[in-house]
């Protein structure tokens, strides 16, 4: 009896946290061992969110190559793909080929450095994917990035390869390229991602006001560890800069 053919498979893309690998614009303030760590909790809870879903098979892309025995702790080896060595664009390109190529018919693509991202975030781009053909889901960030991209297996996304990264507005961009050649695209509620230790400051803030987010590594290796040098930050920004 043939296998039913998979409908969904979703990609972390992460860092091993390794140094000089992962997080390295948080230090300063962070040293190098609390920047690794850090990272460790931002892939740890997003691994434990999502490698048990029932509506998608969960993937991790990972890089370095040395960082492949910190993973293989955590999912399974056969779920695993080295990144390659290029442009954002083309490791996208690369993972969602190698997995397409497994019959999937819907592939979404998130990070590490949201770990506090809902999971309905996620379920409701699979929804969409499932629902509509030919179509892209871009999740933005607040900073003009984004968390998340999702597509179906017929959609062309080869404009990614070419894609300019370093743009202002990366989301807003994306989502115009993506219009180009996609029939729809769906665009999920805004997010935060963390980049700089000003974001660190923020996700803290989130975590400690919202106890239904998610992230429990996170959260307490920000309000133990690591929460002298965030409350003095902290006390450096606007009350604007905390929203």
């Amino acid at each position: 009896m043939r296998s039913p053919i998979p409908m969904n498979a979703l990609i972390i893309f992460s860092k091993a946290p390794l140094p000089g690998i992962a997080k390295t614009r948080l230090s300063p303030p962070l040293n190098t061992q609390e920047t690794n760590e850090l990272a460790r909790c931002f892939i740890l809870d997003t691994i434990a969110k999502y490698k048990k879903i029932k509506y998608a098979t969960c993937y991790l892309a990972y890089t370095p190559k040395k960082g492949r025995k910190f993973f293989t702790t955590y999912l399974p080896y056969s779920h695993l793909l080295l990144q390659t060595k290029r442009k954002l664009g083309t490791k996208i390109l690369d993972a969602t080929k190698t997995i397409f190529a497994k019959g999937y018919r819907n592939i979404v693509c998130i990070a590490t450095d949201s770990p506090d991202l809902p999971v309905c975030f996620v379920k409701k781009a699979f929804q969409i994917l499932n629902s509509k053909k030919n179509t892209m889901v871009i999740g933005p960030c607040l900073d003009k990035g984004f968390y998340l991209i999702g597509m179906n297996s017929t959609q062309d996304i080869s404009f990614l390869k070419d894609f300019d990264w370093g743009r202002q507005h990366i989301a807003k961009d994306l989502i115009h390229a993506g219009e180009k050649c996609c029939n729809k695209i769906a665009i999920l509620p805004v997010w935060f991602d963390v980049d700089d230790f000003n974001a660190v400051v923020k996700l803290a803030k989130r975590l400690s006001d919202d106890h239904s987010l998610h992230a429990p590594l996170t959260r307490h290796i920000l309000t133990n560890t690591l929460y002298d040098k965030i409350t003095t930050h902290q006390q450096n920004l606007t009350p604007v800069a905390l929203h």
